[in-house]
């Protein structure tokens, strides 16, 4: 890893991504990696439920990492990979927390539950998502 990212997700992590990845210093590890990577979403959820990370598996082919859940793991992210440059991203408060409450926020939420029970990858990452940054970094504290 050259590069990581230790902002919360709606700080501008999608554009630092395409950034890092124009500057050559990519493929960068995003969300979308996790969505788009049914078999992160097992790893991603298992992490959630306090298995410990294989940072060199979870990140193979990868030459940095931003957004959430990676950026919920920074102070271990540091230790793993000591030579690698962080990047804080940082937005206004208010509109950060009004652009995450319409946004990531209500993932858990958008779909029916009949749809989540039959989608066993799409249950699975709401449930990570709940775990890691609902839950976990925000204590069910939220709104």
């Amino acid at each position: 890893m050259k590069v990581l990212g230790a902002g919360f997700g709606r700080t501008g992590t999608m554009s630092l991504k395409i950034a890092l990845e124009k500057l050559g210093i990519g493929p960068c590890y995003h969300m979308r990696e996790v969505v788009s990577h049914p078999s992160h979403i097992k790893i991603w959820y298992d992490i959630s439920h306090g298995e410990h990370p294989n940072w060199d598996r979870l990140f193979s082919g990868f030459n940095s990492a931003v957004d959430f859940p990676v950026c919920l793991f920074y102070e271990e992210l540091v230790n793993k990979f000591p030579d690698a440059k962080f990047i804080l991203t940082l937005r206004d408060f208010d509109t950060w927390y009004e652009s995450t409450a319409n946004t990531i926020y209500k993932v858990p939420t958008m779909l029916p539950d009949w749809f989540k029970r039959v989608v066993y990858p799409i249950r699975m990452f709401i449930e990570l998502q709940v775990n890691l940054i609902w839950v976990g970094l925000f204590k069910n504290n939220f709104l």
